[in-house]
């Protein structure tokens, strides 16, 4: 009985191993493609995420290249500006110092012309008073130092203003000598007839150095 039996599994065996081999030879196939196909779709994923995030990176580096060279063409536009500002502030500080020095200037030469004519109109009355004489003669140094004064400031102004202005201190220093040449000629009249021209032509100076300096646009 037992040797008719184990043939008998013997003889089962083998068919069942033969179907197992099939079944690889079959499989491995599709599953080695399978795997290939897996592993060739992720490649291509990762190399394009890999690609994606290089450019990404060269993008930003790029975008900060550029933020630099936009804040540093602002800092310079920004340094041009401020120095054109001071320029200018700069430049209007010196020609309101020069004309404020030759507004004073110009005070104090008709002071010192009205001087000259009171002394010699008192003069003309009293030709031997020895204080008279002495006040008429500081007086007239008086005179010729502030004209001196005067020239000196209107020709340091003409270097830093417009044309207005310099045409108007032009003729302001030329009526100005004309009325100290008369009235150190001892023309007692010499402020009187001239005074009203003066004036005229004082106003006419104050408005364009007013307008020089932006307060009358």
């Amino acid at each position: 009985m037992r040797s008719s039996v184990l043939p008998l599994r013997e003889h089962n065996t083998m068919p069942q191993m033969g179907n197992y081999i099939w079944l690889i030879v079959v499989l491995w196939p599709i599953v080695t493609f399978l795997a290939v196909l897996f592993a060739n779709s992720f490649l291509k994923s990762y190399l394009s995420k890999k690609g994606e995030n290089v450019a990404t990176h060269q993008d930003i580096e790029k975008l900060v290249d550029q933020m630099k060279a936009v804040t540093q063409a602002t800092e310079e536009i920004k340094a041009e500006i401020s120095d054109q500002v001071w320029n200018r502030q700069r430049l209007w500080e010196l020609k309101r110092d020069t004309l404020l020095a030759t507004s004073r200037s110009l005070a104090a030469f008709k002071s010192a012309l009205i001087r000259l004519a009171s002394t010699q109109s008192v003069l003309r009355e009293n030709p031997e008073s020895a204080v008279l004489l002495k006040e008429n003669t500081a007086a007239i140094q008086k005179l010729s130092e502030t004209f001196k004064d005067f020239k000196e400031s209107v020709m340091a102004a003409s270097l830093v203003v417009g044309a207005d202005v310099r045409k108007s201190l032009s003729r302001l220093e030329e009526q100005s000598r004309e009325i100290s040449l008369s009235a150190l000629a001892e023309d007692a009249k010499a402020y009187e007839k001239n005074h009203p021209q003066l004036g005229v032509i004082i106003t006419e100076t104050t408005r364009a150095i007013r307008k020089e300096l932006g307060f009358d646009e």
